[in-house]
């Protein structure tokens, strides 16, 4: 995918019209695919998340960054674990989209409703923490909303490593919209 925002955003946007009326099986049934491949995936997700904290760890050293950050930043089986946990607890909860929050009849025959529906597109910035990444893309897409999301630069093998495991996890599901998450990593970029 193209790695201008602006192609980025538009997909997204394109994406969360299906995205809004996918039923909760398929969500469902996406989201189980991604705690298979959170699973099946760890050496790949530990590997990159290593060349972030070598980096981290040498900005340790020139007092540029905190021991903090570096923990915060830190993916090990038991935050692997976490993630899935996370996801399942999800998969729980009841599908929010078309949910009737309340009636009101205005005048005999006449009823207002309101219902439940998804934002559509919602970017995300975020720093330190590449368990992010599955804890908004599992609240987002069981909301039926798309995603942009942009992660911090010190935890950039992290994020992508996470956000590619997962993309390609639910875009492996019939019927799900392809582009409906995408991951901004320049910080350059104006829209």
């Amino acid at each position: 995918m193209s790695d201008n925002i602006i192609t980025k955003v538009k997909v997204a946007r394109s994406a969360s019209i299906p995205l809004a009326s996918m039923s909760g099986t398929i969500k469902n049934r996406a989201l189980a695919e991604m705690v298979s491949a959170l699973d099946s995936n760890r050496e790949k997700i530990i590997s990159a998340n290593r060349k972030d904290l070598e980096a981290a760890e040498k900005l340790v050293k020139t007092d540029t960054f905190s021991k903090a950050l570096v923990n915060r930043l830190k993916v090990d089986d038991i935050k692997i674990d976490e993630m899935m946990a996370g996801i399942n607890d999800v998969i729980k909860f009841e599908d929010p989209v078309g949910k009737t929050l309340s009636a009101l009849e205005l005048v005999s025959g006449l009823e207002l409703y309101q219902v439940s529906c998804p934002i559509g597109l919602i970017g995300v910035i975020f720093e330190s923490r590449p368990d992010v990444v599955p804890q908004i893309m599992s609240l987002c897409l069981k909301s039926g909303n798309a995603t942009i999301f942009k992660g911090g630069s010190e935890a950039a093998h992290s994020n992508r490593a996470i956000f590619d495991v997962l993309i390609n996890a639910i875009e492996s599901i019939a019927g799900m919209p392809p582009g409906a998450c995408a991951l901004h990593e320049k910080r350059s970029a104006r829209c």
